[in-house]
């Protein structure tokens, strides 16, 4: 099992930042390359069982929501469908990868702060090493996801 990490203080208030990403739906306010964001099947964006679909670079990409808690102030989505590779990345045929993620969020007191952490895992993969990505550094085998610097999510760390 591959996982990727990232965590990050931001300068905002938990509640401020639980409530821009609580709503399943809001992909696109801060991941750089969402343009589009829809619910399926009329649900609300914080039921757990709703389907998202989102085009992110050119590419549609569906998400079942797993987990969420407005107490425990976390979210766990898996993929519905294999998550494909860009193309170019690897030189032979991979199979897809399935992949599940967490976003989670704690208050740092001082300074009202947030402490965000987001994993995901996925299958291990094989990378040959005439891959970019067997060259390159990596994390669980997964690019980083960077966000976007918006009203809300401004800092990284």
């Amino acid at each position: 099992m591959n996982k990727a990490y990232y965590s990050a203080v931001l300068d905002h208030p938990m509640e401020t930042v639980w409530s821009l990403i609580r709503d399943f739906n809001n992909y696109p306010a801060y991941i750089d390359g969402v343009s589009e964001s829809v619910i399926e099947d009329d649900k609300r964006g914080d039921e757990i069982g709703a389907v998202r679909r989102f085009c992110y670079l050119g590419n549609w990409v569906r998400q079942r929501l797993a987990a969420h808690s407005d107490q425990q102030h976390f979210l766990t989505y898996a993929g519905i469908e294999p998550l494909p590779f860009p193309a170019g990345l690897l030189p032979e045929a991979q199979a897809p990868v399935r992949y599940e993620g967490t976003m989670h969020l704690l208050r740092v007191v001082e300074g009202d702060r947030t402490f965000m952490e987001w994993s995901t895992e996925s299958p291990a993969i094989r990378v040959p090493s005439s891959s970019p990505l067997g060259r390159a550094p990596r994390v669980g085998g997964l690019s980083a996801v960077i966000l976007r610097e918006q009203d809300y999510l401004v800092s990284r760390t």
